[in-house]
């Protein structure tokens, strides 16, 4: 794998073109949407090698296959001999991360990181989940792909499955007894078991993180319900009643790839996600 890429040079007024039919009005304003620097923009758009995260992430973002517009390997200069071994597929920027730390230590707060399938995603979040606990907050993070495929195609079977993992992670019984009601909506019950059972036990915030969440978004049977449920979480303690505090106690952290979606309704998804 190179270390960086660069454009093809018959590609570049092309991609040039890309930024501004994706409603950034300017290079400065892609850069901040990536959480990148704009030196690091302006010499991916001019031809000029970048690192090869940065490379498909910025692609990506414009709605370009970056094997397309990809120069070859061998048109660039690489900064190690080819005995070297390849580079990690996490690459440290700071001005995600420190985005990310900020966003994480606020009451009721809501993380979203997205991205092209094997582009770090997951040990970026290892090190948010990391600098949480260092503040003394609890951490659980659980990944949908641990669900059986039979469990997403059931909104109620998969709400208890996740009160159940989550609790599980912290180490709490099965209660679903307790707090689930029949005759009353999966989204509901899933949310007195958080609020009256999970987060009531506790006096930490949670930091809470989903990954894989875009094998949610495969199944139209949860999906709409699902993202409409955590989104409530949010605005819930964003409402100043007596119930946001303890809804302030929740940080979540959903994780999903940018290249799996098949037929999903995009612009559903963004509308649950805004």
């Amino acid at each position: 794998m190179p270390r960086s890429l660069k454009i093809k040079t018959e590609c570049i007024k092309r991609v040039k073109s890309a930024v501004q039919r994706n409603s950034f009005p300017s290079q400065k304003a892609l850069a901040i949407e990536l959480g990148l620097a704009r030196s690091t923009v302006s010499n991916f758009l001019n031809g000029k090698p970048v690192d090869y995260l940065n490379f498909v992430e910025i692609s990506d973002k414009l709605g370009q296959d970056w094997q397309e517009i990809a120069a070859k390997p061998e048109d660039i200069e690489q900064p190690y001999s080819q005995n070297s071994p390849p580079p990690a597929l996490y690459v440290e920027r700071s001005t995600i991360e420190v985005n990310c730390y900020q966003t994480i230590v606020q009451p009721g707060a809501l993380l979203r990181v997205k991205g092209p399938q094997q582009m770090g995603k997951t040990r970026l979040i290892h090190r948010v989940l990391d600098y949480a606990r260092e503040q003394g907050y609890e951490t659980v993070a659980l990944s949908v792909e641990l669900a059986d495929q039979t469990v997403f195609q059931n909104l109620d079977k998969f709400c208890k499955w996740f009160c159940v993992a989550v609790g599980d992670r912290l180490d709490k019984p099965n209660k679903l007894t307790d707090y689930w009601e029949e005759i009353l909506a999966s989204n509901y019950n899933t949310t007195s078991y958080f609020e009256k059972y999970l987060l009531a036990e506790t006096t930490k915030p949670l930091v809470l993180a989903l990954d894989k969440v875009d094998l949610v978004f495969e199944h139209t049977a949860i999906s709409s319900d699902f993202c409409n449920l955590l989104r409530s979480w949010y605005n819930q303690a964003r409402n100043g009643d007596l119930n946001s505090r303890v809804w302030q106690k929740l940080r979540l952290v959903i994780v999903h790839a940018t290249d799996v979606y098949g037929s999903l309704n995009l612009n559903r998804l963004n509308e649950d996600w805004q």
